[in-house]
């Protein structure tokens, strides 16, 4: 039997809650979700209780809230019909926090593992397929960090530091289209530390697999400047 609060039942404070998301009123919504929290701890409707809680936390902003919610429910609730829906809800809101290009990438990072873990714990989930588009999204983002810090490192004349970069760019994010970028990059690295012999095979390899990069051009006049056209 549930516990009252005044004249409000837990069940009421959670079809309260339910109203005010309904009309935005997000803050509300979770005072009342919050309330409902409190005076009930039957299984079935507290799992419902913490998911709308979660899910007004998301709505409203607060995504480390969100967060923090969904994972306590993954934790009470492992088995629930609507894990997925939370892991899946973990990812986004990790996604809505992501940086640019040029910032730290741990959103970025923690989103696409959540998403990963969507595929592999909930391989049937309605949510997988747009978790595999996410991932995609957030590797494309890790790769353009790859490529502005790398760019930055040359700029600064720091090329061994580049190196790992393009190095990064080219086997880990080549096949999002950013192969011909990191040889380039790779090979300037390497002529401007001096080792013509590395340049050269990273632009052999970028004149063969991609015949129509935008690079061709600049990579044919630096190679006959070294001799080796």
């Amino acid at each position: 039997m549930s516990t009252r609060s005044g004249d409000r039942t837990s069940k009421e404070w959670y079809e309260e809650g339910q109203r005010l998301l309904e009309k935005k009123r997000y803050n509300g919504a979770i005072e009342a979700f919050n309330e409902a929290a409190t005076l009930y701890r039957d299984a079935s409707l507290d799992a419902d209780i913490q998911l709308a809680l979660g899910g007004a936390y998301f709505r409203n902003k607060d995504y480390e809230a969100a967060i923090e919610t969904y994972r306590e429910f993954l934790r009470l609730h492992p088995r629930n019909r609507h894990s997925d829906t939370a892991q899946f809800q973990i990812g986004k809101a990790y996604f809505q926090q992501m940086r640019g290009p040029d910032r730290s990438q741990e959103a970025t990072r923690m989103a696409m593992a959540a998403f990963e873990k969507v595929i592999r714990n909930y391989p049937r989930s309605e949510y997988a397929g747009d978790a595999r588009e996410k991932i995609v999204v957030c590797r494309r983002r890790l790769a353009e960090h790859e490529l502005d810090v790398g760019r930055y490192y040359m700029r600064t004349k720091s090329f061994s530091a580049a190196l790992p970069r393009f190095d990064s760019l080219y086997h880990d994010y080549g096949d999002l289209g950013y192969g011909d970028d990191a040889l380039f990059y790779l090979g300037l690295c390497y002529l401007s530390l001096k080792n013509e012999k590395k340049a050269q095979e990273v632009w052999e390899r970028l004149l063969e697999d991609f015949p129509h990069s935008s690079y061709l051009k600049k990579v044919r006049k630096r190679m006959k400047k070294m001799g080796r056209s």
